[in-house]
C-alpha cells in the first residue's frame, strides 16, 4: 500500500475566555491520506511519534496509537497527547506511520516527518492565572513563605526548602547540604548519599585519564577503586581494587561472619585462610577442612592436598598421611638425582630385543643392538648416562638342563657416552649365556 499524507491544520481552534482556561497538554490533528494517489476511505490504524531530528534522532515521549481511524475522503482527525514535558522551545518533528484496519501487520512510515510549527493559541501553563505573566498572576498552588514548588513526576506541589528557595547551601561554584541524608530514588535515606533503583545500572562512574575513586577513614585514605596505574605491565583497560600508595595496610576478600578469606599484603604476598602470608602465596587449612587444595582439569582432579597431609597427583585418590600418591609416570631432568632414570628388560641372544623399558627422562625410545657374541648385548639409551649410575642382573629361570647361576654386567660401550655394553654369563663356568637381563639407570 502507497500511501501520502497532506498536513491540513496541527491544532484545531482553541477560544479563550479573558479567565485563565485549563486547556491540558492535548490537541487536535488533522491530515489528509492518499492511497496510490486517490484519497482514501475506510479505517486505518495510525501511529504517531515524536522526535527530535528531521531524520534518525530520538524518540520522545511514548508511541501514540489510534486503532481504526475513520478516514473519508481522505480526511482523518484524531487528538493526540504527548504531555507538555516534550515542548519548551525544542524542534520536534512528527512521524507517521500507517496500516489498514483489518491488518496486524507492519505499518507503513510516512516521509517525510511533519514539523510541529508555533500554533494561533498557545496553551497556557496551568500555573498562570491570566493572558500576562507576572508575579502576582501565577498560581501559589497553596505554598507557604519559604517553599518552592516541585514537580513529583505527574503534578507540580508546593515542598519546603533551604535559604534563597533551596535546601542546598552555596559556596562559589560548590553547593552542599549538611542538614541530613539526601536519597535519590527512596524518600527514606539511611545514609549521607542512599540510591535506591530497580535499574540494572543504578549507578555510573564516568572519569578522565588514570580515574580513581579514594576511601578514607577519619580523614586518613585508606584505598581506592578505579584505573590508576601506569607502570610496566599495565594497559589503559585494566582497573583496580588496592590500597593507597605507601600504606602498611593489607587487602582483604570478607565473606561469612566478616572474616578476611583472601588477603594481599603490603609487600604482595598472598594468603588464603591466613592474614599474615609469609610467602609469595601461602594457603592455611586445618584437619577440620577435607581439602585444603585441589586443582581441576576438564572437570578431573589432577592435585588435591588433602588434610591428612598427604598430597595426590593425577587422582583424587585419599594419599597416604604425610606422604605423596601418583597416577601416571614420574619424570625427572638427567641432570637431578633422587629417582630412576631408565628400567629395561633386554632379551640378550644374538637377536636381541628389547621387552620392555620405562623412561623417566623424556619420550625417548630405548632401543637394543647385537654384541659381538651370543649373550652379549648393547642397549642404545635417547639421552647421555655417562653420569648416572647403573645397576644389571641376570634374569634366570632354573631347569634340569639349564643348571647354574647366572649373572650380568654392563658397562660404558667403548666411545659412546649413550650406551651400555652388557653381558649375561654362567657364574659357574664363566661362559656367555643367553637370556634377559634387567638393567636400572639411576
Amino acid at each position: 500500500m502507497k500511501n501520502s499524507i497532506k498536513v491540513l491544520c496541527l491544532l484545531s481552534a482553541v477560544s479563550f475566555s479573558a479567565g485563565a482556561v485549563d486547556v491540558g497538554s492535548q490537541f487536535n490533528y488533522q491530515g489528509q491520506l492518499k492511497e496510490s494517489g486517490s484519497a482514501a476511505s475506510g479505517q486505518y490504524d495510525i501511529q504517531f511519534k515524536l522526535y527530535d531530528a528531521e531524520s534518525n534522532g530520538n524518540q520522545v515521549q511514548s508511541t501514540q496509537f489510534k486503532d481504526d481511524v475513520e478516514v473519508e475522503d481522505g480526511l482523518f482527525k484524531v487528538d493526540l497527547d504527548f504531555s507538555d514535558l516534550p515542548f519548551f522551545g525544542e524542534d520536534r518533528w512528527l512521524q507517521i506511520e500507517v496500516r489498514d484496519g483489518a491488518s496486524n501487520g507492519a505499518f507503513t512510515v510516512l516521509t517525510p516527518r511533519q514539523r510541529i510549527n508555533a500554533v494561533p493559541y498557545s496553551i497556557q501553563s496551568e500555573f498562570v492565572k491570566d493572558g500576562n505573566v507576572f508575579s502576582s498572576s501565577l498560581d501559589d498552588m497553596g505554598a507557604s513563605n519559604g517553599q518552592v514548588l516541585t514537580y513529583n513526576g505527574g503534578s507540580w506541589g508546593p515542598a519546603n526548602g533551604g535559604a534563597g528557595g533551596s535546601v542546598w547551601a552555596e559556596s562559589g561554584s560548590n553547593i552542599s547540604y549538611t542538614a541530613g541524608n539526601v536519597g535519590i530514588g527512596t524518600a527514606t535515606p539511611n545514609a549521607p548519599l542512599a540510591i535506591s533503583s530497580t535499574a540494572v545500572v543504578p549507578m555510573r562512574v564516568n572519569g578522565g585519564t588514570n580515574m580513581f575513586i579514594p576511601f578514607s577513614e577519619q580523614n586518613s585514605q585508606r584505598g581506592y577503586i578505579g584505573s590508576f596505574q601506569t607502570g610496566p605491565g599495565t594497559n589503559d583497560e585494566d582497573f583496580e581494587l588496592g590500597t593507597i600508595s605507601g600504606s602498611a595496610g593489607h587487602l582483604h576478600l570478607v565473606t561469612g561472619n566478616n572474616e578476611p578469606r583472601l588477603t594481599v599484603s603490603d609487600e604482595g604476598n598472598v594468603g588464603v585462610g591466613l592474614t599474615t602470608p609469609a610467602g609469595k602465596f601461602q594457603i592455611d587449612s586445618d584437619a577440620s577442612t577435607s581439602e585444603a587444595l585441589r586443582v581441576r582439569i576438564d572437570s578431573a582432579t589432577k592435585f588435591y592436598v588433602d588434610a591428612n597431609g598427604g598430597s595426590s597427583v593425577g587422582t583424587f585418590s585419599t594419599p597416604p598421611a604425610d606422604g605423596l600418591r601418583v597416577n601416571g609416570d614420574v619424570k625427572q631432568s638427567l641432570s637431578s638425582g633422587g629417582m630412576m632414570k631408565y628400567s629395561v628388560l633386554i632379551d640378550c641372544t644374538s637377536t636381541p630385543t628389547i621387552e620392555r623399558f620405562y623412561n623417566g627422562v623424556s619420550s625417548g625410545t630405548v632401543t637394543a643392538v647385537a654384541g659381538s657374541a651370543g649373550g652379549k648385548c648393547i642397549i642404545d639409551f635417547p639421552t647421555d648416562i655417562d653420569t648416572r649410575f647403573w645397576q644389571a642382573s641376570a634374569v634366570f629361570a632354573f631347569t634340569s638342563s639349564n643348571t647354574g647361576t647366572r649373572g650380568a654386567t654392563c658397562r660404558l660401550n667403548t666411545g659412546q657416552t649413550d650406551q651400555l655394553l652388557c653381558e649375561r654369563f654362567n657364574a659357574s663356568t664363566g661362559a656367555l649365556s643367553i637370556g634377559q637381563i634387567m638393567v636400572t639407570v639411576y
